[in-house]
């Protein structure tokens, strides 16, 4: 334990807090503390058993804060050695650390873990976001087949504590999940019992049905909502408590047309896409389905010369450090070739445990080592990389959210320098008005959570949120 870590003052409110909930949601923006906040909050209520689960990525994150931030000596993460023998895993007093990859199938781990001989004395469920889905292996393993705890690891815990940077990736909708599992009384109308998740669709979300099946579209009710989930929830935003926080821009870069190479592969491909005259639900929710994925793909593949450029002009014009973010394994690959003359390191989905830290490490550390390059599926939760000031995203997650996670990754506790993020456009093809709605909705996401710090630009008009009515 590090005995000279000490938490700031809002930190320590949220222990406190913590302390007196045996259900909670923390909402804290990405970046504030959450992590050390909920170590400290186990050791306040002398918790002897926890178990956290946590996305792939962040399992060294917990594992180091417990080490550093509480005095838990056996603190475990679930990996594949000692996944062979689960139930000696989960057997003694400290801290488990399994990800959500290992709850997303029928693990012998998450057996041990219900049955586990004493009672968990908290459960963390770290980016909860991930059981967002009612219907998900992954969220009815960890909050049991009805969504109850019955029969999960969850069930006779004492403590359950939620934690996500964003608590709504889409809607309200995806509170219900949390709502049913722990606090199923929030959403109990007089003579009408408690509400399922379409009565809870349909109370507070707007929704429009498209060829892709029911979106999303906005909130409604949100004063009755808030009202109810008062109690269960704590919203802190960075710009609230991390007051020296610098400003944060979000654009767009439009590759020039000589950097751009249309191959007839990625021209049959867009011409079999049959999104013309889509509104802009419709195409993000074509861009999230499998008939469009083959187009992205070639659609990265013909950036990577143009965010190459991009890459080495801004690297060769100051000493700063570089975050590129990428989608398909091939373009990663890519892109690392290409830039190999500055020796980018990189994570990408699968990655063990050790060559994600070591990355992060080198890239914070060490002044020689300037660019990462990084899955945004696999590395846009949980860590630290605040060494950078510049963020550009060759492909975006079609989850608006998630690219602000991605962000964040850089705009956060830590940060001293403007934070500038660009969204790469490929002219002429349906990516650059995707590209552009992308940047838009998570420019929107960030006003929500972290209004005063987004930095006006008169060349990016702005566009109202379609979760701007939404409560937390």
């Amino acid at each position: 334990m590090d005995l000279s870590l000490k938490l700031m003052p809002f930190q320590a409110e949220g222990v406190d807090t913590l302390e007196k909930h045996e259900r909670f949601l923390l909402a804290w923006s990405p970046g504030v503390g959450k992590t050390p906040t909920a170590v400290r909050a186990c050791a306040r209520v002398k918790a002897q058993n926890i178990l956290v689960f946590c996305p792939p990525i962040a399992t060294s994150v917990w594992r180091k804060h417990f080490l550093d931030w509480s005095g838990y000596g056996d603190v475990r993460v679930l990996d594949s050695t000692n996944a062979l023998t689960p139930y000696g895993f989960i057997n003694g007093t400290g801290v488990r650390i399994i990800p959500y990859s290992r709850a997303g199938v029928s693990h012998p781990v998450i057996s041990a873990a219900a049955s586990f001989s004493d009672k968990w004395d908290v459960v963390i469920l770290d980016e909860a976001h991930y059981l967002k889905n009612p219907d998900a292996k992954r969220t009815r393993n960890i909050y049991g087949p009805k969504l109850d705890l019955k029969g999960s690891p969850l069930e006779d815990a004492k403590r359950i504590w939620c934690l996500t940077g964003t608590p709504l990736l889409n809607g309200p909708h995806e509170l219900w999940t949390h709502l049913h599992a722990l606090k199923p009384d929030l959403i109990k109308f007089p003579g009408l019992g408690m509400m399922g998740y379409q009565s809870f669709v349909n109370r507070y979300c707007h929704v429009r049905h498209t060829s892709y099946g029911m979106h999303v579209v906005g909130a409604k009710n949100t004063t009755e909502l808030a009202h109810k989930i008062k109690g269960f929830t704590d919203r802190k935003r960075a710009q609230d408590v991390l007051l020296d926080l610098p400003p944060l821009r979000i654009g767009t870069y439009e590759l020039p047309e000589d950097q751009v190479e249309i191959s007839s592969e990625l021209s049959k491909a867009l011409g079999d896409l049959d999104i013309e005259g889509f509104d802009d639900d419709e195409l993000l929710a074509a861009m999230q389905n499998v008939q469009t994925s083959t187009a992205r793909r070639l659609v990265g593949l013909a950036k990577v010369p143009g965010v190459v450029e991009l890459v080495t002009t801004t690297l060769e014009s100051g000493p700063g450090k570089l975050i590129v973010f990428a989608h398909h394994r091939s373009v990663v690959a890519e892109l690392k070739d290409e830039l190999s003359k500055w020796h980018p390191l990189v994570i990408i989905g699968g990655d063990t445990p050790r060559t994600r830290d070591a990355a992060i490490e080198e890239f914070q550390t060490v002044p020689k080592r300037r660019l990462i390059i990084l899955s945004i599926e696999a590395a846009s939760e949980a860590i630290t990389l605040h060494a950078a000031n510049q963020v550009i995203i060759a492909e975006p997650s079609p989850v608006p959210s998630r690219n602000a996670q991605a962000i964040s990754r850089a705009h956060r506790k830590g940060q001293r320098d403007a934070v500038l993020a660009q969204f790469v456009t490929l002219p002429g093809v349906f990516d650059a008005r995707f590209m552009d709605l992308i940047s838009r909705k998570t420019r929107d996401i960030m006003k929500i959570v972290d209004p005063d710090m987004i930095a006006s630009d008169p060349a990016q008009p702005s566009f109202p949120s379609l979760m701007e009515d939404q409560p937390i």
